[in-house]
């Protein structure tokens, strides 16, 4: 079983997000996780799909603790939400694309990151990401991902794969697929 620990992102990631930046989305994730009331370490299940690339129970830890202060900071509960998810996502991203280097994109990319070696200044995959607190009978992974699967077109001639990872918080599931 993979295992990752949300903090970690801190390490994945310091010499190419911002620490602060990372701070929000490791708080985000153990928000939206403690939200549903899950404890640490929680199971996340593989979403089924044909093109899935993760295909096993992921186990997820954190010892990032809720303070009202963090609380006070995410009370728009759809951008924490899509925070927490990057979190998981970019997490996900080396163990399952093998690419180190990550920028986040610009509005109308329709992809939420650009994925690069470190041995190269060209882009070389993009991800979008996509987080759902509670799925519901109108928000569901398998709705979103139709249309992320379209929001994805904007910036098809990059020619460079697309990933879209869509990340539930209440079952707990993760996507990660390779369109």
């Amino acid at each position: 079983m993979n295992s990752i620990k949300i903090e970690d992102l801190y390490t994945q990631v310091e010499n190419i997000l911002s620490e602060k930046f990372t701070g929000v989305m490791i708080e985000c994730c153990t928000l939206c996780l403690q939200s549903q009331n899950h404890v640490s370490p929680v199971n996340f299940g593989a979403f089924e799909h044909t093109k899935n690339l993760l295909r096993e129970t992921l186990l997820v830890e954190w010892t990032t603790e809720i303070t009202t202060k963090i609380v006070a900071s995410y009370k728009d509960e759809n951008r924490a939400t899509d925070h927490a998810a990057m979190c998981i996502a970019l997490l996900l991203a080396s163990k399952l694309t093998g690419f180190d280097d990550i920028e986040t994109s610009e509005k109308g990319d329709g992809v939420d990151f650009w994925f690069s070696k470190s041995d190269s200044f060209d882009f070389v995959a993009r991800l979008e990401v996509s987080g759902i607190r509670r799925e519901s009978a109108t928000n569901t992974v398998k709705q979103r991902l139709k249309f992320k699967l379209e929001q994805v077109k904007q910036s098809d001639d990059s020619n460079v794969p697309a990933f879209i990872s869509i990340i539930e918080f209440s079952k707990p599931e993760a996507l990660y697929l390779l369109k």
